[in-house]
This record gives C-alpha cells, structure tokens and sequence, in this order.
C-alpha cells in the first residue's frame, strides 16, 4: 500500500495569490517548517506570516510539529499541515474490482479496500460504495463526518460540461448518467467522476518525471490518459484519448461507430481470433503461455498484437509529437510484448517515442484518484478557506 501521496506541485492550484495560500502552497510541498523559513521563501513579512499561522491554526489546518534548532541558540517552533483536517476517498471502478482508499489532508494513505466491482444496476454500486466508505474510516479510526471529497474513475467517457457519462459497455448501467449528482445526493460530499484511464494517468504523473505522455491502457478495451504540459487534456466532449475508436484495420467503406482499435489489440478480440482460427477456447493469459511454448498460431496473434499496438502509437505520436508513451493493463504490461513494440517503432519511426512499462500497474488508478481527490480537497481551502463547505456540491 502506498504510505503517501507526493502530490507534485503541478497537479495542485495555481493562481492561489493571497498570503493564506502562498503559505498553504509551501506546506502541501513539504513539513516541519518554521515561520521564518515561510517567510524567507514565500518573501511574505514576520509578522503576516505570524497573522497567517495564527489564522491557520484556528482553523485547524495545521499544528505545530515540534521545535528546531537555529544559529547561535536560536530555537523556532515549526509546523505541518493537520492530517485530521480533512479526509478524502479516491475509488478506481473497473471492469473487474473495485478498488478504493482513504487520504487525510497531509496526503497519508491511511486505509485500501479492493472487491468484486457491482455489475448488476447503480444503486447496487452507491450501496456499495456506502458500505466501503464505512469499512475505510472505521480501518483508519476516523470519523466519516470529516469526509470532505471523492473522486471516482468510471470506465467510460465523461463529458466535462454535463457530467453526462458515455461509452461505457463494460458497465452499460453507467451510460447516459450522471454519476456524480447521485453521489453527491447520497452523500451529501462533493463528487467528481473522471474517465477510469484518464485517473490512472493521474497516477502515472505522480510518479513521473516527464509533463508530456500518454498512458495507454490496454487489456479487455483499450484507452488513453492524456497527458500534456502536466495537465490533464480531457477534449471537447471528455472524450480525448479513446484510442479504441482509432479507424485501424478497416477499410474505408466499412467504418462504423464501433471501437475498430479496439477489435485489433483489445483482450476479447484476441481470445475470438485464436478461437476462430483453432476452433479452441483460450484465456488471454493460456494465448500467451502458448505462444511462449511454440504455438504457431499463438506466435502469429501475438506477433500480429504487438504490431497493431505500434501501429496505434504509431498514429498517436503522428498527431501530438508524445515523447514518452507508458503501457499498463492486462495486454500493455507484458515484457514479452513490450519487446516486440518497441522493436517495430524504432524500425519504422524516425523519431520513435520513448515507450515504458508502469510501474504502477493496476495500483495506477487507485493512486490516481486518491491524488485527484486529495487535489481536489486542498484547492477547496484556498478557495473556500476551510473544508467546512466541501461537504455538498460545488
């Protein structure tokens, strides 16, 4: 589990200008400071850091951490933000497990829940929610009334204006919803949902050192996080990044509103063209074990996977110039794929982009969407001044 989020400066808020935040913004990025650090560094007087401490403190949005050691037998009281101000839920729904955590507002990891995603209606998800919420706060020994924010990644696209939720055939119940109203009607906190693969790339940014890639997801469908200038780039109608769509592998007069991508590298389509050429049932993972072992026909979809999956990034990098491309999922993050990929690209890209494995894994969407959330917490007190309005929509 991870202990704590670093929650990089980029993913935070910009244009917080007042002294209230200039302080708060040196605290998110570090602890045990004294008020003649913050005053050095944020170039803010004595004595409006003093006013600003005291104000802060009663608020209850940082304490005091102990005493440090200066020059000449100089002494200073330094101080942290307080984990207990807030406390903020980040939940990765998948096609399979529903993965959820607990932050406090200095951005510890204090309790992780993983179980079988509801795939029968919404309300069987909010009931489980409502049950997960509970088993996190009492894990973590906290009181669920301090909830302050929840985000949540949904496998689908989400229009950014409405809310409205779209193209989602792995949890159809989602499709023409809007999640994050029901959500925050049930639990009166405020709600942000956020396309599942867009969260993880969320993720994979805090714990990257690179501002410009894409995350590539690929295992039963396939998707794409993007990432540009350490933002999150969502389009028009949310649906930036649904690479599945790409028209690969199909004639011109046979294009559809079907995922054409999708039917090339996505996990069904390879299990449908290993039955349709061997008349034989095999898991994804049973293709690849045999294709290891010298299967013929296992060899050749494979080797016909990680050409298609090139292809696509490929396109991808033809269109946004990406320098680095991270592979998760399923499919994404096999080694003995990722060879055959990157060999294809540095022989038929001039300037092919740098293309890795996550580290992550199938942790990057619960990380992903606990940083969201706790971003989401934080940026409210700059706005707001304390969390005491963040429990209700915005």
């Amino acid at each position: 589990m991870t202990n704590k989020l670093g929650l990089a400066p980029r993913l935070v808020y910009q244009g917080a200008d007042s002294s209230r935040g200039a302080v708060l913004q040196l605290l998110f990025s570090n602890k045990d400071l004294s008020r003649a650090h913050i005053s050095r560094v944020s170039g803010l007087s004595k004595q409006t850091i003093s006013s600003v401490m005291a104000d802060l403190e009663s608020a209850h949005l940082v304490e005091e951490t102990g005493i440090t050691e200066g020059g000449i037998g100089r002494r200073a009281q330094t101080y942290r933000l307080s984990p207990r101000a807030g406390f903020a839920i980040g939940i990765d729904l998948g096609g399979t497990n529903f993965r959820s955590g607990l932050v406090d507002f200095s951005g510890n990891v204090l309790a992780e829940l993983s179980i079988e995603t509801p795939h029968s209606s919404v309300d069987e998800l909010l009931e489980i929610m409502s049950k997960t919420i509970s088993q996190l706060f009492e894990k973590a020994n906290v009181s669920v009334s301090e909830l302050a924010q929840i985000v949540i990644g949904i496998p689908g696209a989400v229009n950014p204006v409405t809310g409205m939720i779209s193209n989602s055939p792995n949890l159809e119940y989602l499709d023409n919803l809007i999640l994050r109203n029901l959500i925050q009607a049930k639990f009166n906190v405020s709600t942000l949902v956020e396309n599942d693969v867009n969260v993880a790339a969320l993720g994979e940014l805090e714990n990257s050192k690179t501002e410009d890639f894409g995350f590539i997801a690929i295992g039963t469908g396939v998707g794409m996080g993007l990432i540009l200038e350490g933002e999150l780039r969502r389009g028009f109608n949310g649906g930036a990044g649904e690479i599945g769509y790409l028209p690969l592998g199909v004639n011109v007069d046979e294009l559809s509103k079907e995922g054409h991508f999708e039917k090339l590298v996505g996990g069904f389509a390879v299990e449908q063209k290993y039955e349709k050429q061997v008349m034989s049932k095999k898991t994804l993972i049973e293709i690849f074990e045999s294709a290891s072992k010298g299967d013929v026909t296992a060899e050749k979809i494979v080797n016909e996977l990680g050409d298609n999956i090139a292809l696509g990034i490929r396109a991808i990098c033809s269109v946004l110039d990406l320098g680095e491309i991270i592979l998760g999922g399923g499919i994404g993050s096999r080694e003995d794929l990722f060879t055959k990929i990157v060999e294809k690209l540095n022989k038929s890209m001039k300037n092919p982009p740098n293309v890795k494995i996550s580290t992550l894994g199938a942790r990057a969407g619960l990380i992903g969407a606990m940083s969201y959330a706790l971003s989401e917490m934080r940026g409210h007190v700059l706005t707001h001044g304390n969390l005491m309005s963040a429990s209700g929509a915005k």
